[in-house]
C-alpha cells in the first residue's frame, strides 16, 4: 500500500509511527505482492518444471526442494534481516583483520632490517 500509492516526503513526516508500522507490517507480509511472492512464483514454477522433467529420477526428485530455486534467500524465513546484512558483512571484515596484520607483519620485518 505505502509502496503503490507513492507517498510523498510530507506525507510520510506527517503518518502517525504506529500507523506507518501497521501499514509496513502490512506491506511486506500480509499484502500478496512484492519480491517474496514473485519468488514464491519463480521457484514454484522452476520446481514443477524440474518435477515434470521425464528424465528425472525418483531418488533425485526427492533431493529437489522449492528452497534450491530462491536465489534471492528470500524465502527462508529463519534469519532475520539484520542476522543476514551481518553474515554478508563479516568476511569483509574478516578479510580487512587479515589484511591489517600482514600490514603489521611486513612493518615488524622492515623494522627488523633496519
Amino acid at each position: 500500500m505505502i509502496n503503490k500509492r507513492g507517498l510523498s516526503p510530507s506525507e510520510f513526516e506527517t503518518i502517525e509511527p504506529e500507523l506507518f508500522n501497521a501499514l509496513m507490517v502490512y506491506d511486506q507480509y500480509i499484502e500478496p505482492s512484492g519480491t517474496k511472492m514473485d519468488m514464491y512464483f519463480h521457484a514454484h514454477l522452476c520446481h514443477m518444471i524440474t518435477m515434470n522433467n521425464p528424465g528425472m529420477t525418483k531418488e533425485l526428485s526427492k533431493k529437489i526442494k522449492i528452497s534450491d530455486y530462491d536465489f534471492l534467500g528470500l524465502l527462508d524465513d529463519s534469519k532475520t534481516t539484520k542476522e543476514r546484512y551481518e553474515e554478508r558483512t563479516k568476511p569483509k571484515d574478516q578479510v580487512s583483520e587479515i589484511e591489517k596484520i600482514g600490514n603489521m607483519i611486513k612493518a615488524q620485518i622492515k623494522n627488523k632490517r633496519n
